[in-house]
């Protein structure tokens, strides 16, 4: 069930995005950018074909979905990861 509403959803994204351009929406762009909710993985299509795929992660300290990387880890004593910041944030 849940894979039906992820496909429905990209699907909407898609035919919303295709009808906008369609139409002669102007400053629109042909990159679409999809996150999961529950991976938190951001897959960025263009023109409905996939160009990338990479990981999000909501910073500890303004609460944005930013692409993830490892240089935003605060880490511990011990080098545990305890929060993560945002390039903006750091």
């Amino acid at each position: 069930m849940h894979r039906e509403n992820e496909r429905k959803t990209m699907q909407t994204s898609m035919v919303c995005h295709a009808i906008n351009r369609s139409m002669g929406a102007t400053g629109m762009s042909d990159y679409i950018e999809l996150i999961n909710p529950q991976t938190r993985i951001c897959k960025l299509l263009k023109g409905g074909v996939v160009i990338a795929e990479y990981k999000m992660e909501q910073c500890d300290k303004c609460s944005t979905l930013s692409k993830l990387d490892e240089f935003g880890y605060q880490r511990g004593q011990r080098g545990e990861k305890l929060l993560w910041f945002c390039g903006g944030c750091r």
